[in-house]
């Protein structure tokens, strides 16, 4: 008499296929971080070494094939990759980071600024970074109309 509504069978399905994707693209990072440490000459951890001696003498050969294509140019540090690019924000806590400036700081760094001295100097010597001490400068300014 009832029919019975199939909703949980293609709700199943589809968890099962994305379970299935998502192991397949586990698999391929696995294989890809394989491959990146042999290029590097890195040890591979012991999970690492486990997965890549499960693998076929087919795939081993296709991941050494790869790690030799890839020969990672960026030097090595202590077991550490490090990047040839230096980081575009570079943070150094000053003296008196993050605290306000006093009227007696803003007239020094007009005072030394007018007489031409380096912003880095100033910056040393009021125990700010360079950076804090240049837009308090711009900010000190009178605006241009």
């Amino acid at each position: 008499m009832f029919k019975k509504k199939q909703t949980t069978t293609p709700t199943l399905m589809k968890a099962l296929r994305d379970i299935a994707t998502l192991q397949h693209q586990t698999s391929m990072i696995t294989r890809s971080l394989i491959a990146t440490k042999m290029a590097a000459n890195l040890p591979l951890h012991s999970w690492e070494q486990e997965r890549f001696d499960a693998l076929e003498d087919v795939e081993q050969t296709y991941i050494y094939n790869l790690a030799k294509i890839t020969n990672i140019s960026r030097p090595v540090i202590n077991n550490t990759i490090t990047s040839t690019n230096p980081p575009k924000r570079t943070h150094i806590e000053s003296q008196n980071a993050n605290a306000r400036w006093t009227k007696k700081e803003d007239q020094q760094l007009c005072r030394l600024k007018k007489i031409g001295t380096d912003m880095s100097d100033i910056a040393n010597g009021l125990g700010r970074s360079e950076k804090a001490c240049q837009l308090r400068w711009n900010k000190l300014q009178p605006k241009k109309r």
